[in-house]
């Protein structure tokens, strides 16, 4: 065989096995061709989407991160509307219904990097704040968590939801006539906002939400890959009906989508980083 041919056969045979290479390493490494293709809702019964029937049973289906009913327009419902039903959008409910503290952050955590999503949104918080959580075990929770998110092998965008403001939550309902009626009836709320909570224990009871939030901000803040929501969902001007009349503590179909819709407006900035 002439010499030529050889070394023309040589050089084919490096260029096929450099393109092996990269087409190997193209696909193993995460993309950032447009929003994220698989979402994962880490938090406690709010995000499961409790009590948005009489059952009071869990609904992921309405969940407002990866819910399923066009009611709500989730997250997850979102992404695949961005990309038109061309590319499956994977969904991950991880949340827990009960107790659910920031000490739950760090297994939950360890499934959706399990999951490889790409695109996490954690709502934790609410029992902290009720439970009498110390603001360092705290952070140290909410770190630990965070940890976990940004150390697997694709890097998870992290939405990070405020404490909602179990105050306003409470004279939302109290100037409502029907859960006026559940509360003097011996409802109660979270942190044990009752029909006859004092003023001092309301502003207590905000006054702690807004350390927690400041706590949540800071550590957040300090990563690249985790977008506080700025105090979103502690503000956001929620009625006696996005509420679920069946606790009154968890919300309706409409406050889970009122709760989606602001959210959304705040995951843009990190879904398209």
């Amino acid at each position: 065989m002439p010499l030529s041919v050889s070394i023309r056969r040589l050089c084919c045979v490096a260029a096929g096995l450099v393109g092996l290479i990269v087409v190997s390493s193209a696909s193993s490494a995460p993309t950032n061709d447009g929003p994220p293709t698989s979402i994962a809702a880490i938090g406690d019964s709010i995000t499961t989407g409790a009590c948005t029937d009489p059952t009071c049973a869990d609904r992921p289906q309405n969940s407002w991160s990866t819910g399923s009913n066009p009611a709500v327009r989730s997250h997850f419902l979102r992404l695949r509307a961005i990309r038109k039903g061309k590319v499956e959008i994977k969904r991950f409910n991880l949340a827990s219904s009960g107790s659910a503290t920031m000490a739950d952050l760090a297994s939950q955590a360890t499934e959706a990097v399990r999951d490889r999503a790409a695109y996490a949104t954690v709502e934790l918080g609410e029992n902290d704040l009720c439970n009498g959580t110390k603001p360092a075990v705290f952070r140290a929770e909410l770190e630990r968590g965070l940890n976990v998110l940004s150390r697997g092998r694709i890097p998870v965008k992290v939405l990070l939801l405020s404490i909602e403001n179990e105050a306003a939550h409470w004279r939302a309902l109290r100037h409502d006539p029907k859960a006026a009626t559940a509360l003097r009836a011996g409802a109660t709320l979270d942190c044990g906002l009752g029909y006859t909570a004092p003023s001092s224990l309301l502003s207590r009871v905000e006054a702690r939400a807004r350390l927690l939030n400041g706590i949540l901000a800071a550590v957040c803040s300090e990563r690249t890959d985790c977008l506080y929501d700025g105090g979103t969902y502690f503000r956001l001007p929620l009625k006696a009906s996005d509420y679920s009349s069946a606790d009154y503590q968890h919300l309706s179909i409409a406050g889970q989508r009122a709760l989606a819709a602001a959210e959304w407006k705040v995951a843009l900035k990190i879904i398209y980083s």
